[in-house]
């Protein structure tokens, strides 16, 4: 509309207007106009879209902040619980489809970043760690936390295994904490970030409520 008026404007001007229009009042004019339509292009497009913000809640959801900090509390020596590592697992298994990428460039970049490092997270977990002999619905390094305090070669061995989970870990967390100060930024909602992080269906009973593991048992 302003550029209709002003050539509407411009167009119907009288001669003597037209000579103190022409050229360079009209130019700079017209160039600021267009600088006004480039800035809001530029902010209509980073406004977030309905479709961004579904797909943040999917990852936030899956990764809740809950999730996030069960990993990081973790040292990845002594026995930790199998279901930390679940929501990380569903996340990949279930959110690696193109519909998950997000319009916005930079929100699609930290979500590149945030499923790499859960696969990395992921395949040194599996690797280095082990499910709990005396423990159900525990993992560890390989011994339980009572062998672990009576070899000191064994206890190396479980330190330099936490150690390898521990920085793919740190990356994970990095990684999401990245996503969500994006997605701050374009002003798109994290509500999500407070649900409760998933449960895996074999740790629920008939009723649907989740079933505590035992506590490792120490020797």
């Amino acid at each position: 509309m302003g550029f209709v008026g002003a050539a509407v404007g411009i167009a119907t001007a009288p001669a003597s207007v037209w000579r103190w229009l022409y050229p360079l009042p009209l130019i700079s004019v017209l160039a600021v106009l267009l600088a006004l339509s480039l800035v809001y292009i530029g902010l209509a497009k980073r406004k977030p879209s309905l479709a961004d913000q579904q797909r943040l809640d999917r990852v936030l959801s899956t990764l809740p902040r809950e999730a996030m900090r069960r990993i990081e509390q973790e040292d990845f020596v002594a026995a930790w619980r199998a279901r930390i590592v679940y929501p990380v697992a569903k996340y990949l298994n279930e959110m690696d489809g193109s519909e998950e990428h997000f319009d916005s460039r930079a929100l699609e970049k930290r979500r590149r970043s945030l499923y790499q490092a859960a696969d990395r997270f992921t395949y040194a977990e599996a690797m280095k760690g082990f499910s709990h002999q005396l423990a159900n619905g525990f993992r560890n390094t390989g011994w339980s936390d009572g062998e672990l305090d009576v070899d000191p070669e064994k206890l190396a061995l479980a330190e330099e295994r936490g150690q390898a989970i521990r920085s793919t870990a740190a990356e994970l967390l990095e990684a999401h904490e990245d996503l969500v100060h994006a997605a701050r930024r374009r002003g798109l909602s994290l509500d999500a970030l407070s649900s409760d992080p998933p449960v895996a269906s074999w740790e629920a009973d008939g009723s649907g409520l989740h079933r505590e593991p035992l506590e490792p048992t120490r020797s």
